[in-house]
């Protein structure tokens, strides 16, 4: 059985509930170490990927789903994120706020 616990984490640094009715995020898949979970078509961003790194930060990733390759295309990452700093860079990418 998968611990979820940094996912849980992650979710909770977003906003958590808060967060899913601001963004309408929805779909979400939970690993050992990240955080997966698609968007309302934002700027072509549909899906992010958050990862915690050894160094204690986070990867984020945003990717576009590609139907006709059934592929995701990378739009942007960021790297070395501190927790305090993952509502702002997901919004600078996605122009969805997490807050009001």
């Amino acid at each position: 059985m998968t611990d979820m616990t940094v996912a849980k984490t992650i979710h909770a640094q977003l906003g958590g509930a808060r967060f899913n009715m601001m963004t309408g995020a929805k779909d979400f898949v939970g690993g050992e170490n990240k955080l997966q979970f698609k968007i309302p078509r934002t700027r072509q961003i549909t899906h992010v990927l958050i990862t915690l790194d050894a160094n204690d930060t986070y990867t984020m990733e945003f990717k576009r789903w590609m139907p006709k390759t059934m592929d995701f295309y990378p739009m942007a990452t960021h790297k070395h994120v501190y927790c305090d700093k993952l509502q702002e860079i997901f919004t600078m990418e996605t122009g969805l706020f997490t807050k009001l």
